[in-house]
């Protein structure tokens, strides 16, 4: 059973392992130097400590195959994730799927959600799409090859 499982300050370096394995890929795709591939344990660290910021380790059965970060406004109204990430060996199951329902049941204040991801890969596009997000803004050109795209899904 799948189940989320707030992180703790001790949980970052498994969190920072995670990231590297759940980013390999797109960095080495993209060369990306504000990957989060490239992120040390000190800037996940300062990440965590922030207000309104809220790490969940994704659990299946008593593994821990992956994180999200939320980061909420003040009043939890609005959130966004960034990022989801999944061990690429539960990549493609079914569980980003079933973990974004997790936590959008985990903040039911939020009204509307946000997510930005890679413009060029499509899959990932269908995979937010299919969940009811929406593209909401022009692209911001990263760099020659590698576009973001803002998708938004607001909540009844």
């Amino acid at each position: 059973m799948l189940k989320l499982e707030r992180a703790i300050q001790k949980d970052i370096v498994q969190i920072h392992t995670i990231q590297k394995g759940a980013f390999k890929k797109l960095y080495e795709k993209f060369q990306d130097k504000e990957s989060p591939y490239n992120e040390t344990e000190m800037i996940l660290l300062e990440k965590f400590q922030r207000p309104n910021n809220y790490f969940y380790l994704i659990k299946q059965q008593q593994d821990v195959i992956g994180f999200i970060r939320v980061v909420t406004n003040r009043e939890e109204t609005e959130a966004k994730f960034s990022p989801i990430a999944i061990l690429p060996k539960f990549d493609g199951l079914g569980y980003g799927t079933k973990v974004i329902g997790l936590i959008e049941n985990e903040f039911p204040k939020v009204k509307e959600w946000c997510i930005a991801t890679i413009f060029q890969e499509e899959k990932l596009l269908h995979f937010y799409k299919k969940l009811g997000y929406e593209r909401v803004d022009e692209l911001i050109r990263l760099q020659d090859n590698m576009d973001i795209v803002i998708l938004k899904k607001k909540m009844l």
